[in-house]
C-alpha cells in the first residue's frame, strides 16, 4: 500500500514539472515572437517573465541575449531621434559590446550639450565615464584633448599633464595629441619655475623626476628641459663631492655631460680645482714633514682624475724627500762622530750637506754652532771681539763709541778708554768682554759675558744693560 502511495506522488510531481515546463516554454515563444516582430517593449516583459520562472539554464541564456538585442534596437531608435539620454540608458541595459560602442557617442553628445550650456561639471562627468568604463572608444583622444583645454582654463595643471601623458603614451600619432601641444607649452613655464624652486631647497631628486617626465613630452621647451636636467645632475654631483662621495659625484657629473655637453668644461674646471686643493694640502703636509699623510692626500686626486699629473709628481717628490731624509740622517751620524774626534771642519761640511737635503731648525743650528766652534778654536779672542762689535748689527759698538765721543767733547784729552778687552771666563768657550770709559767726573765700565758657541751676549751690570736697551 505504501509503495502505491509513493508512486502516485512521484507521478504527480512529474506531471506538474512537465506542465510548468510547457508553460514557461510558451512564455519564451511569445517573447521571441514579439521580438521577431520588432515589438521590443512587450518582448522584454515576456522575456523577464520567462527568465524569472524557467529552470532551463541554456534557454534562459538565449533569452537574455535576445532581450539585450531588444534594448539595443530600442536604443538605436532613440539614437536616431537624437534622444541621447534615453538611447544611453537603453544601451546600458543592453549590456553588450556593440551597445557600448554606441554609448560613448551618447555620452559625448550629452557632454556637447552640457558644454553649450556651460555646465562644465556635467561635461567632465560624461568624459570621466567614457574614460573609465568605455576604454576602447575611438573618441578617447578627442575627449582627452577637450579635457586638457578645460583643465588649462580651470588652471588644473596636474590633470592637464596627466591627460597629456595618456595621449602621448597611448596615441602618439593621433591628431589630437599634436593639437594638445600648445596647451601644454602654456603650462610648462610654471613647472620649470617650480622645479627651480625645489633646487633651491636641495630637493634635487624630486626636481629631477619632474624634469625627466616633462622632457619626455613633445614641446617647444624640450631643449630647455634637457639643460635643466643637466643642471640638476651638476648640483647633485657638487653635493656628493662636498660629502666626499667622489664616485657617486663623478657619476652625476657624467650624467650632466650626457644631457648637455657644454657642462663638460665647467665640470672639468671643478675637478681640476678639487684636485689642486688636494695638491695644496699634500704640499703643506710635506712642509710639516708628514710625508705618509701627504701621499694619502695626493692619492685622493686619483679618485677624481686618474693619474692626475700633479699628484703623480707630488708622490714622486715625497719618495725623493724620504730618501733625502735617510741620506741626511746618515750624514748627520757621520758628522757627529767627526765632531767627537774634534774634526770640526769635516763635520761642518757634512752638516751643510745634510742641511741641503733636510733643512730643519736643528741642522741649521748645528751648522751655526759648528762654524762658531771652528772660529773659537782658531782665535777665541778675536772671535769674541767680532761678536760684540757686530752684536745687534753693530748697534752696541756704535753706542759705546758715541758715548766716548760725547765724553771727549766735554772733557777733551782727560778722557781715557780701555778699548775692547777680552778675558777668559769660567766654562768652555765662555769669555768676558770689557770696555771702560774714564773721565774726571764719571766712569763707565761696560762688561758682557759671551758664549762663543751660541754667540749669546749677557750684560753683567746695570750700565751695560742700559746700553743694550737704547
Amino acid at each position: 500500500m505504501k509503495k502505491k502511495n509513493i508512486f502516485y506522488k512521484v507521478t504527480f510531481l512529474l506531471i506538474i514539472i512537465i506542465a510548468t515546463s510547457c508553460s514557461t516554454d510558451k512564455r519564451y515563444e511569445i517573447a521571441k515572437s514579439l521580438y521577431l516582430q520588432s515589438n521590443y517593449v512587450p518582448a522584454i516583459e515576456h522575456y523577464d517573465d520567462f527568465i524569472n520562472k524557467t529552470l532551463d539554464g541554456a534557454l534562459a541564456t538565449k533569452a537574455e541575449l535576445e532581450k539585450s538585442e531588444c534594448y539595443y534596437q530600442l536604443g538605436l531608435y532613440a539614437y536616431a531621434k537624437k534622444n541621447w539620454k534615453l538611447a544611453n540608458n537603453l544601451f546600458y541595459l543592453a549590456n553588450s559590446l556593440k551597445a557600448d560602442e554606441k554609448m560613448d557617442n551618447c555620452y559625448y553628445e550629452l557632454a556637447q550639450i552640457a558644454m553649450k550650456e556651460n555646465d562644465i561639471k556635467t561635461v567632465l562627468e560624461h568624459y570621466d565615464y567614457i574614460l573609465t568604463y568605455l576604454t576602447t572608444s575611438e573618441l578617447i583622444p578627442e575627449i582627452l584633448y577637450n579635457r586638457i583645454k578645460i583643465s588649462v582654463d580651470l588652471d588644473n595643471k596636474q590633470m592637464a599633464f596627466d591627460d597629456y601623458h595618456i595621449l602621448w603614451n597611448q596615441y602618439p600619432e593621433n591628431e589630437f595629441t599634436k593639437k594638445a601641444e600648445p596647451f601644454i607649452d602654456r603650462l610648462l613655464p610654471f613647472y620649470i619655475e617650480e622645479v627651480i624652486a625645489l633646487q633651491h631647497t636641495g630637493d634635487y631628486e624630486t626636481s629631477l623626476e619632474i624634469l625627466t617626465n616633462l622632457s619626455l613630452l613633445p614641446s617647444s621647451y624640450k631643449k630647455l628641459l634637457i639643460e635643466e636636467i643637466s643642471n640638476v645632475y651638476l648640483l647633485m654631483g657638487d653635493r656628493e663631492m662636498n660629502n666626499l662621495n667622489y664616485s657617486t659625484g663623478l657619476e652625476f657629473y657624467q650624467r650632466a655631460i650626457n644631457y648637455d655637453f657644454k657642462q663638460e668644461s665647467i665640470i672639468n674646471n671643478k675637478l681640476e680645482t678639487l684636485c689642486q686643493e688636494f695638491i695644496a694640502q699634500g704640499n703643506k703636509l710635506i712642509e710639516s714633514d708628514q710625508l705618509d699623510e701627504a701621499i694619502k692626500v695626493y692619492e685622493k686626486a686619483f679618485l677624481i682624475i686618474p693619474e692626475y699629473p700633479d699628484a703623480v709628481a707630488g708622490i714622486e717628490k715625497v719618495e725623493i724627500t724620504k730618501q733625502n731624509y735617510i741620506t741626511a740622517q746618515e750624514l748627520i751620524d757621520q758628522a757627529l762622530i767627526l765632531e767627537k774626534e774634534k774634526k770640526f771642519a769635516e763635520a761642518l761640511k757634512l752638516y751643510k750637506q745634510s742641511a741641503v737635503l733636510r733643512n730643519t731648525d736643528w741642522i741649521r743650528e748645528k751648522v751655526f754652532q759648528t762654524q762658531n766652534i771652528i772660529e773659537a778654536e782658531n782665535n777665541p779672542i778675536e772671535f769674541a771681539e767680532f761678536i760684540i762689535r757686530n752684536y745687534k748689527n753693530g748697534k752696541v759698538a756704535e753706542r759705546i763709541y758715541a758715548l766716548e765721543n760725547d765724553m771727549i767733547t766735554i772733557y777733551g784729552d782727560a778722557v781715557r778708554t780701555s778699548g775692547w778687552k777680552v778675558l777668559y771666563s769660567f766654562g768652555k768657550y765662555k769669555y768676558e768682554v770689557r770696555y771702560d770709559i774714564l773721565t774726571p767726573e764719571v766712569n763707565y765700565y761696560f762688561i758682557w759675558r759671551l758664549d762663543l758657541i751660541t754667540r749669546e751676549v749677557t750684560p753683567l751690570n746695570k750700565i751695560t744693560e742700559k746700553i743694550l736697551e737704547k
